[in-house]
């Protein structure tokens, strides 16, 4: 390694983020929440509305997940 050389520290995102942060992103996906708002989780982690239509795209829902380290509820 050259002297000028910074070394690189991988971080997993979950330890990046404030636990307010972690909070706000997990409620946001909760059963509870959707439900309040008459959306729903469907597969591959999209959320949709009452009438079906996607308000957060496929993927949302696991990225947050896997962002935070929460599991399904």
């Amino acid at each position: 390694m050259s002297p000028e050389a910074v070394p690189v520290v991988l971080l997993p995102m979950e330890s990046q983020l404030a636990a307010s942060e972690k909070q706000a992103l997990r409620r946001s996906i909760s059963p509870v929440f959707l439900s309040d708002r008459g959306w729903q989780e469907i597969a591959l982690g999209e959320i949709v509305n009452d009438k079906g239509r996607t308000i957060f795209d496929p993927g949302s829902a696991t990225a947050i997940r896997k962002i935070t380290g929460a599991e399904r509820s």
